[in-house]
């Protein structure tokens, strides 16, 4: 992380099993999230509703590395209709409030 832009980050699954209690979404400048493609939606209205701007950056990034590897980079107000339209696959990397970068 870049100190004058974010001082904490958080690194968590987005898989969310139905069977137990919802993951609690940390309260860090950034967060990393693995395999959170599929619950997207709920992450995204979960951080908006935890006071998140709507202008902090939102990238998507799936089969990094590989020769099919796509990157959204949006703001996290437009990134549920943007995850739509962008046809991602897993496996799906998220990062959230990276504003530097």
């Amino acid at each position: 992380s870049h100190r004058t832009h974010t001082r904490s980050i958080s690194f968590w699954s987005g898989y969310w099993d139905k069977e137990i209690d919802p993951v609690t979404i940390p309260n860090t400048d950034a967060q990393i999230i693995f395999m959170g493609l599929s619950e997207a939606p709920q992450i995204i209205k979960k951080l908006l509703e935890m006071g998140k701007p709507a202008n902090t950056k939102f990238i998507a990034a799936s089969n990094l590395g590989r020769e099919n590897e796509k990157i959204l980079i949006t703001d996290l107000g437009s990134a549920e209709s943007e995850l739509a339209s962008a046809k991602l696959e897993n496996p799906t990397l998220i990062a959230i409030g990276l504003d530097h970068l």
